[in-house]
């Protein structure tokens, strides 16, 4: 089973630095208590709690969201409130459809003896990095991060895990064991219609390709006014995909263009 935390040569029950103090150790008085494999100084027990649990019994929750880019886990509307739960080693990644404004971004960890120090990532479509934050620690604990940043229309993505905070080896503490509870709430610009799909066809009618529960409008532009788009229909939400729609007015044209647009919210 686990032993206690203490110092070589001092005292048997570690009573912390810092903010931070080892759950094995003492840390009545200390706001951030956390599971710990001994990377303060002078730790004369190096024993990796996290594994000893699991060896004992208990199972690890099954990771709740994506954990990169390729599987963010997509989040629909303009004001989202989000909860999870980050585990060891875990990243959580969310995708969300926007319009180009200012996007606020809060995460708030458990609210009673959080062990998570937060930090929440902003992307662009494009997967690069537009904003990273974190919130210094307070004589009370981890504390909630929260932003705003600007955006672009179109594909964003939120990354939330959680790190260290300061040098494990004075006064802070390193990421082993920085996992809990957290809401993220967004409030995200309004969108406009964006062409998801756009084909220049000789027959009457369009294949969407799109994202099933999301809304899609299918317009058309005659050859002879191509910059004139009218609506052929409407999805409220797209309920399958691909799905062809089939124009039953094409006229005498020779063609038509048609075009899908994703209705961001």
């Amino acid at each position: 089973g686990l032993t206690h935390d203490g110092v070589v040569g001092g005292t048997e029950y570690y009573t912390g630095q810092g903010n931070w103090a080892p759950i094995m150790g003492l840390g009545y008085n200390r706001p951030i208590t956390q599971w710990s494999r001994g990377e303060y100084a002078n730790a004369n027990n190096t024993q990796d709690d996290l594994v000893v649990i699991t060896q004992n019994g208990l199972v690890n929750r099954t990771d709740d969201f994506g954990s990169t880019l390729a599987t963010a886990t997509a989040l629909l509307g303009n004001i989202i409130t989000n909860t999870g739960i980050i585990g060891r080693t875990d990243v959580d990644f969310f995708s969300v459809q926007t319009g180009a404004g200012t996007a606020q971004i809060t995460v708030t960890p458990w609210e009673r003896g959080a062990n998570l120090h937060l930090r929440v990532s902003l992307y662009n479509s494009a997967g690069t990095v537009i904003t990273n934050r974190e919130e210094i620690d307070s004589f009370n604990g981890v504390r909630a991060v929260a932003f705003s940043a600007p955006v672009s229309a179109g594909t964003n993505y939120v990354s939330i895990e959680g790190i260290g905070s300061g040098n494990p080896f004075t006064t802070g503490y390193s990421a082993y064991a920085s996992q809990g509870s957290y809401t993220l709430t967004l409030t995200l610009p309004a969108g406009v219609s964006a062409p998801a799909t756009v084909a220049l066809n000789f027959y009457p009618g369009l294949t969407v390709t799109g994202s099933v529960g999301l809304k899609y409008r299918v317009e058309y532009a005659d050859a002879l006014t191509p910059n004139t788009w009218v609506t052929l229909t409407n999805f409220n939400p797209l309920p399958a995909s691909p799905i062809f729609v089939l124009d039953p007015t094409p006229g005498t044209l020779t063609s038509r263009s048609y075009r899908s647009l994703l209705l961001l919210p």
